[in-house]
């Protein structure tokens, strides 16, 4: 079964987050084993009568774990980014546990301690105050998505130069894409012009990180379910998307808030 969480940060913002719910009364916990295709977030609430639980997050890709007290009242946090092939285990004494992947870009600490994670029904998750302006050039894939600041996510539009058309189209783009490389691509995103955006990725990233003289966290999102996170040397692929906060284009003007980041 899969709910709506809403959980309201020290800024009032609000984060909502789609996760299957599940039970267990076990003791010793292979977290991995719970995550069939499809699951990218977990509540887990564990209903035994001993004190503790073994989280075994051996196999498991990374992920935020946020505790809660009994009535989903938030507690702590822990963090799992099985950086080692090794095992990996976590001792709890919570029985209320949020999994959310550490692509998620926020941090427990924006959290206030004993506040409240509601479960909503999808028609109260639409009355949220959303907005959505797309102008040319934007929310088409693939985009870069750049973490610009707390819940503000700046669009840089990839354009490929097929017929040397680059006049008035914001981002950044590609040279001497033809018409039979793009039919490659929209056939497999795995294709030699995958690669091309990967270089082209690290290249911008590069650049951003010389001009601001600080780290860029940037993500090339090729489809609904295809995400490539850039964080310091690591290029980690996530089937979810950067999504909701504040969208803006490069000049700061606001795309959307609330909304995905494309164009349905």
């Amino acid at each position: 079964m899969k709910k709506s969480l809403q959980i309201t940060l020290k800024d009032n913002s609000k984060i909502n987050i789609d996760a299957t719910i599940k039970t267990t009364q076990e003791t010793s916990i292979k977290v991995h084993e719970l995550f069939e295709e499809g699951i990218s977030s977990l509540l887990l609430t564990i209903e035994h009568e001993e004190l503790n639980t073994l989280l075994d997050l051996t196999k498991s890709r990374p992920f935020t774990l946020l505790y809660f007290y009994e009535g989903n009242f938030f507690a702590a946090a822990a963090f799992s980014n099985n950086e080692t092939a090794g095992p990996f285990f976590i001792n709890t004494q919570y029985k209320i546990i949020l999994f959310i992947p550490s692509s998620f870009k926020f941090l427990p600490g924006d959290i206030f301690k004993y506040t409240p994670m509601t479960i909503v029904e999808k028609k109260t998750v639409e009355k949220i105050f959303q907005h959505k302006a797309f102008i040319y050039g934007y929310g088409k894939f693939p985009y870069i998505i750049l973490k610009a600041g707390h819940a503000i996510y700046m669009q840089i539009p990839i354009h490929f130069n097929t017929n040397g058309d680059l006049d008035n189209y914001p981002g950044t783009n590609l040279d001497d894409i033809s018409d039979e490389i793009l039919a490659d691509y929209e056939k497999d995103k795995t294709s030699a012009l995958h690669d091309r955006l990967i270089n082209h990725c690290k290249w911008l990233k590069t650049k951003i990180e010389s001009e601001n003289n600080r780290e860029a966290r940037i993500c090339l999102v090729e489809g609904p379910e295809i995400a490539y996170y850039f964080e310091g040397d690591k290029i980690t692929f996530n089937n979810s998307i950067p999504n909701g906060g504040t969208l803006v284009t490069q000049q700061n003007s606001i795309l959307a808030m609330n909304v995905e980041h494309y164009i349905n």
